[in-house]
């Protein structure tokens, strides 16, 4: 009984192998029509802007997961003060009614 339906190991190297080969040449064929349309250095010029674009997003997604971090660290303080604060006047009214006993 196979573990996974479908194709073997083998075919599916083989068609991961194909994908990749085939990922290469349309990205060499690009490649080539870039730098024949637009100049020599443009296929580098595009990947720089790929590059910084790709900084950009990172740089994004960075700054999201910091202001969640913090939006989390300040929304736990907020709650330990309400908590605090609770158990203060809690202790106050306490006190409050065992002074006015006496």
């Amino acid at each position: 009984k196979k573990l996974f339906a479908g194709a073997s190991i083998e075919q599916d190297a083989m068609d991961a192998f194909a994908a990749k080969k085939k990922a290469e040449k349309m990205e060499e064929e690009l490649r080539n029509f870039i730098n024949l349309s637009y100049g020599p250095n443009a296929w580098q010029e595009l990947l720089r802007m790929q590059s910084q674009i790709r900084k950009k997003r990172q740089e994004t997604v960075y700054r999201q997961e910091e202001e969640r971090r913090k939006l989390f660290e300040r929304s736990i303080y907020v709650f330990l003060f309400l908590i605090v604060t609770g158990f203060l006047s809690w202790v106050g009214y306490l006190v409050t009614l065992k002074l006015g006993e006496t």
